[in-house]
C-alpha cells in the first residue's frame, strides 16, 4: 500500500489511503492468474484500479504500478537471489 501511495504523491497525485488499500487488494487479486508471480496481471489490475478509482492518468498509473511491483516483488527476488548466491559461495569454500 505504501509504494502505491508514495508513488502517487511523487508524481503529484493525491490518493486517499482507502483507495490505495483497495488498489493493492485488486493487485493481489490479479496475482491469481497462472503466471510466475502474477507478472503482468498485477500491473494491469493496479493500473486499472488507479485509473478508475483515483482518476489518475493511465501512463502515471502504470508508472505507479511498476514502482509498486519493483518494491514488493522484484526487490525481494533480487535479495533472495543474492542470499542463495552467498550460501552457495560459502558452501563451495568449506
Amino acid at each position: 500500500m505504501l509504494p502505491v501511495y508514495i508513488g502517487a504523491v511523487a508524481l503529484g497525485y493525491q490518493v486517499a489511503i482507502p483507495i490505495a488499500v483497495l488498489v493493492v487488494a485488486l493487485g493481489k487479486l490479479g496475482s491469481v492468474v497462472p503466471a510466475p508471480g502474477g507478472t503482468g496481471s498485477v500491473e494491469v489490475m493496479v493500473t486499472a484500479g488507479l485509473t478508475a478509482l483515483a482518476g489518475i492518468d493511465p501512463a502515471a498509473a502504470l508508472t505507479i504500478a511498476l514502482v509498486y511491483r519493483l518494491c514488493t516483488y522484484w526487490l525481494t527476488i533480487g535479495v533472495g537471489g543474492l542470499s542463495v548466491a552467498g550460501l552457495f559461495a560459502r558452501r563451495s569454500v568449506a
